[in-house]
């Protein structure tokens, strides 16, 4: 074989192994992607109860009223436990099925790091649920485990994992 044919079969072998590197590299993305968007379907699909769309009885829109006056105020900088990052948390979809959060700055899977609290009046209750990484974020989907009565509910959610926490602000969502 000659040096020239040589030359060429080392360059065809090297071209032949980035191309194989690259679809690899390419496979590994698509299939990385529908694994958290398969996570974040779960995440939102883990339960199915309906919400009672009912509008609120003044009973009902005042005991709210009331609630909100109890709640604390979040303009103060929250503690965090020393070594976690403070997470901002907001809330980008007030629909209850589900709730969903962005917690910027933090890029992390988790099982169980998003909590939503729904108040009203004197009921208040907690539904946990799975986070899933996004390039730049993580994303929180949150569904009541039970049929939220009409009127005028705050919801707070929060994350907490390992390395980050954080709440954000409350929010109202009004239940007909």
């Amino acid at each position: 074989m000659t040096k020239q044919k040589k030359s060429q079969t080392k360059k065809l072998l090297i071209i032949g192994l980035v191309l194989i590197l690259l679809a690899g590299s390419i496979a590994l993305y698509f299939k990385r992607r529908s694994d958290n968007q398969k996570r974040l379907q779960q995440a939102i699909n883990q339960t199915e109860e309906t919400v009672n769309l009912v509008p609120a009885t003044d009973e009902e829109k005042q005991a709210s009223e009331d609630n909100k006056k109890n709640l604390p105020d979040n303009t103060e900088t929250p503690d965090t436990t020393p070594g976690v990052k403070q997470a901002t948390v907001t809330i980008t979809s007030l629909d209850t099925n589900p709730v969903r959060a962005r917690v910027d700055g933090v890029v992390e899977d988790t099982d169980s790091g998003c909590t939503a609290t729904f108040s009203k009046g004197s009921e208040v209750f907690s539904v946990s649920s799975a986070s899933v990484a996004n390039v730049s974020h993580t994303l929180c989907a949150v569904r009541p485990d039970r049929t939220l009565a009409s009127g005028s509910w705050q919801v707070v959610v929060s994350y907490k994992s390992n390395s980050a926490e954080g709440t954000s602000a409350p929010q109202t969502i009004t239940v007909p």
